[in-house]
């Protein structure tokens, strides 16, 4: 099943009697777009890397684990990575700045939550730092979500089970009323499997016709 898929089935496997309650939405990749390709290229260059790489060094072992559940500090997570591509951290920061600090959110993605409010209520489930809240805080959105679930306050982080379990708890509605949306089929796998209809993310107009089919939106919705 690729990720079009994923859609289709995590919407469409709802029960429309049922209703959803709650949209729980991921923030990287969802709300917040990912980093610009050609600062991706830049970084990339200048420290050596193949393609694609940036990312897992970045986001795809054990200090970003840790830094995500709380386990270490910022400046801990920037000296594994300094020690292992041979930079100071401090720079090794600096010049990863432009691919790692959110440089925006998502308009259409905003206007999608805005119009949804109206009708449920938004929640965010992210695996984050602790500047997740200032974070969205900055870009004027915070006030949207309620509550925000962030991986590095409750200690655990996506795609471990209970940290959906933790969702649930939080949120106080069944499974079946949440919406969960995220970027990555790995984690909507696990909520589909706890019983949570989820929405493999690709973008905003998809979610808008996702939103219209669960009845989060009016037919029709631009």
């Amino acid at each position: 099943m690729d990720d079009r898929d994923g859609v289709q089935e995590g919407v469409e496997g709802m029960d429309d009697r049922d209703g959803v309650d709650v949209l729980l939405l991921d923030v990287g990749g969802v709300i917040v777009p990912p980093a610009d390709p050609a600062a991706v290229a830049r970084v990339e260059r200048t420290l050596g890397l193949a393609t694609g790489e940036v990312g897992a060094l970045l986001y795809e072992w054990e200090p970003w684990y840790a830094l995500s559940t709380g386990r270490i500090d910022v400046a801990a997570y920037w000296a594994a990575l300094g020690a292992r591509v041979g930079w100071e951290p401090a720079a090794l920061a600096s010049l990863l700045r432009p691919v790692w600090e959110p440089a925006g959110i998502d308009p259409e993605v905003i206007g999608l939550v805005r119009a949804v409010r109206s009708r449920v209520r938004v929640a965010v489930l992210s695996n984050a730092t602790l500047a997740l809240e200032r974070q969205l805080a900055g870009f004027g959105v915070r006030g949207l979500f309620d509550p925000i679930i962030n991986s590095a306050r409750v200690g655990l982080r996506k795609p471990d089970p209970r940290i959906f379990q933790h969702a649930i708890d939080a949120l106080g509605v069944p499974a079946n009323r949440i919406l969960f949306v995220d970027d990555k089929q790995r984690n909507t796998r696990v909520a589909e499997d706890l019983g949570i209809p989820s929405v493999v993310y690709t973008a905003a107009p998809d979610l808008r016709d996702a939103l219209i089919r669960c009845h989060l939106l009016p037919p029709g919705t631009l």
